[in-house]
């Protein structure tokens, strides 16, 4: 029936707020090109520099952007004003799993619970999807 998936957890936390999703996607050779105008230390306008230190490669390098992009679509401010890249730090779990730092005042900001992060490369195409848990009576304010 239609109205059955209404009932769904995700539907309700989607209904409530709580539930944010971004995802985006970067042209690698985008970033090459950047590369060559800019070199690495253009990169410290979006990489942090523990960034710096893993990002090693254009499809690393676009991934990294494209996830802080779909994650400021999550939160549903992009970035701007409310967020910068730099407010924002990738790591990777010892597999090599993608993951966002916690940022104490910019979790606080927009009531962030857990974050999960999911980036692919393919194709010359980077992609990044982000699925953010507010708090419960969380988010921008």
């Amino acid at each position: 029936m239609a109205g059955e998936n209404l009932n769904s957890p995700l539907t309700s936390l989607h209904l409530s707020g709580r539930l944010g999703v971004g995802v985006d996607v970067v042209e690698i050779g985008r970033i090459e090109k950047f590369l060559q105008k800019w070199g690495r230390e253009g990169l410290r306008r979006f990489l942090t520099p523990s960034e710096l230190e893993i990002a090693k490669t254009p499809s690393t390098i676009a991934g990294f952007f494209a996830s802080k992009e779909a994650f400021s679509k999550g939160v549903g401010t992009g970035i701007g004003a409310h967020l910068s890249f730099l407010d924002l730090e990738i790591a990777k779990t010892p597999a090599g799993q993608p993951f966002f730092l916690p940022n104490p005042p910019i979790w606080e900001k927009f009531g962030i619970e857990e974050v999960q992060l999911s980036i692919s490369h393919d194709a010359g195409i980077a992609i990044a999807f982000v699925v953010i848990l507010k708090k419960e009576g969380g988010g921008f304010r």
